[in-house]
């Protein structure tokens, strides 16, 4: 990605273990547009078609990741980062509770499985020419399965 450097929060885990055989997290799943935004909302990033494949080993997430494109729109901000596609990193689940990288971006989910779905917030912390420079972009995402 060009040398931009991307890190977001976990979300908090709960007290509990995922059961033998409780793997709910395994499968396609599609998230669609993923938006996040800085706080006033002068700097805004879309990663678009964002689909994870997802396979569960009691505590443990991996798979893999594609989005068509990540466009961002504020001063400093590259058009486009294009394309991308790789491995899940970092994945960990406990309870409903689940946290995972998208490969070696630092882009990180965190989120609640629940209601035949996937869903929670994400923290963007991405670096961009001035006048922008370091900027902290939030939002929320929910994915569904394929």
């Amino acid at each position: 990605m060009g040398g931009t450097a991307y890190s977001c929060q976990t979300g908090a885990f709960a007290n509990q273990t995922t059961g033998p055989g409780n793997n709910m997290l395994d499968g396609s799943w599609f998230a669609g547009t993923v938006s996040v935004a800085s706080a006033d909302q002068a700097v805004t990033c879309t990663a678009s078609n964002l689909s994870f494949t997802l396979a569960q080993n009691g505590p443990t997430v991996t798979g893999s990741y594609a989005w068509s494109d990540l466009t961002c729109r504020g001063p400093g901000t590259p058009p486009s980062f294009g394309a991308m596609s790789g491995a899940i990193a970092n994945g960990a689940v406990i309870a409903n509770s689940f946290a995972f990288d998208l490969g070696n971006t630092g882009f990180h989910f965190s989120g609640t499985i629940g209601n035949n779905a996937i869903y929670g917030p994400c923290s963007l912390d991405i670096a961009f020419a001035p006048p922008t420079g370091q900027a902290m972009l939030n939002g929320g995402w929910t994915a569904t399965p394929q």
